[in-house]
């Protein structure tokens, strides 16, 4: 730890740790000292007060910055998820939307709905996510979702002034306070599941002259998403240099199938062509023309 990361930082008689700290703006001086979280625990180690240092002086600089101008308005959880789902997501992807109502309508709203925003804590929300662990027995990526949409709720209700910049800072902000993710066990770290040749050879016969065996051959080489494979283009293909272009992807909303651009900037992309994908695709498009049927349309053929 560095000489500024150790500034405000001392040591108790007991071991514990605490932190100070002075905050100055526009002439105004705000002093600080602490020697327990915001949940009352002590800082066990140099490292927790530092971080927890770091965090207050954020929270204290916004508040002298901005302040709260007007007192927040009260709103339950619900009437803020309707805002949320009004204005607040209009940049979200359709299936992004789709989870976020399920996981609201399922499950979040039941316990936390007609409850108001500034009455519930981050224990609360900690001690619901670890029963879904451990209770319910849901996976522990499931549960990363619920954490998301908690924290763009409340991020909904900080932005429109339901939620003080402390209280939000309690659920949102405070690294020894706020909401957080169940401890990790063992059986959530997954292991990287991969294939003998036995078995790839099992399912390349699998797949063999079945309707979705370029879908196939693509995820295998190239390592694209079922929904990239399948809004792959022939003129996103160059055989000259191997390569091929990302930047669509096949979705289906309310029933339709749609031709949609990628979730994001960076997922678009060039990638090369492995030698056996490349000359499946060459063997591909040269059926595709052999068997393509032109049709003219001319003024008598419109009636």
């Amino acid at each position: 730890m560095s000489k500024k990361e150790n500034a405000g930082i001392f040591q108790l008689e007991n071991g514990h740790w605490g932190y100070r700290f002075i905050v100055k703006c526009d002439g105004r001086r705000k002093a600080r000292k602490r020697v327990r979280d915001e949940s009352g625990n002590p800082f066990l180690t140099k490292e927790q007060a530092a971080a927890a240092r770091k965090d207050a002086i954020m929270i204290e600089k916004r508040k002298m910055l901005g302040g709260e101008s007007t007192k927040p308005v009260r709103k339950r959880l619900c009437e803020i998820y309707e805002e949320y789902c009004e204005s607040g997501r209009l940049d979200k992807e359709y299936s992004t939307k789709k989870k976020h109502d399920c996981l609201w309508n399922n499950h979040i709203k039941a316990r936390f709905g007609d409850r108001y925003a500034d009455d519930i804590s981050s224990g609360e929300i900690n001690d619901y996510l670890a029963e879904l662990r451990y209770v319910n027995n849901y996976s522990y990526g499931y549960i990363e979702s619920f954490l998301k949409l908690f924290y763009l709720i409340f991020g909904q209700a900080y932005s429109r002034n339901y939620l003080s910049s402390e209280k939000y800072s309690r659920l949102c902000v405070y690294k020894n306070g706020k909401i957080k993710m169940p401890v990790k066990k063992s059986v959530d770290i997954k292991d990287i599941v991969t294939y003998s040749k036995q078995e790839m050879e099992q399912m390349d016969e699998y797949f063999k002259g079945k309707n979705v065996e370029t879908a196939y051959m693509i995820g295998k080489f190239a390592g694209l998403r079922s929904a990239e494979c399948y809004g792959l283009t022939w003129d996103c293909i160059n055989f000259k240099d191997g390569t091929m272009r990302i930047e669509k992807q096949m979705k289906t909303e309310d029933g339709l199938i749609k031709l949609k651009s990628l979730k994001t900037v960076n997922s678009k992309r060039k990638i090369y062509m492995h030698k056996a994908l490349r000359d499946y695709l060459y063997e591909l498009s040269k059926k595709i023309k052999e068997h393509e049927v032109t049709f003219i349309l001319t003024p008598k053929s419109w009636t």
